[in-house]
């Protein structure tokens, strides 16, 4: 007699079945470690912001507060700082110098959507604009 091997139907429906549940629990969660890695990336590209508006008005006396402006792709469009709102430093090739280390250098794009509308340095931590 010969004896049949492999899976059989009900088996085979089964782990599918246990596969879906797993896939259902763990999209939602990597979706969240991707939300809080881009959040995290933003964070870093709004301190080496912070650290070079600071850089560049060094002698121009404490600086408070830092307002990042994006565009709706995250792209970095100007910065304002407190003492002087009305220069748009993100656009100033010195300004492009303190930050990529090139006057033509490429301002940093944020990535996750917390940031993308801007961002704002208020003395101790940024937050969403």
């Amino acid at each position: 007699m010969k004896k049949d091997s492999g899976f059989t139907l009900v088996e085979l429906i089964v782990v599918i079945a246990i596969l879906g549940i797993l896939a259902a629990v763990a999209i939602p969660a990597y979706t969240g470690y991707i939300t809080k890695a881009n959040e995290a990336a933003d964070i870093t590209q709004l301190d080496a912001v912070k650290t070079a508006a600071m850089a560049y008005h060094a002698t121009t006396g404490a600086v408070t507060k830092i307002v990042v402006d994006t565009a709706e792709s995250g792209l970095i469009n100007s910065v304002q700082i407190n003492d002087d709102s009305s220069t748009e430093l993100a656009t100033n090739d010195t300004f492009k110098t303190y930050l990529t280390g090139s006057a033509s250098g490429t301002l940093p794009t944020l990535k996750s959507d917390t940031y993308k509308g801007g961002a704002t340095w208020n003395g101790t931590a940024w937050s969403a604009s």
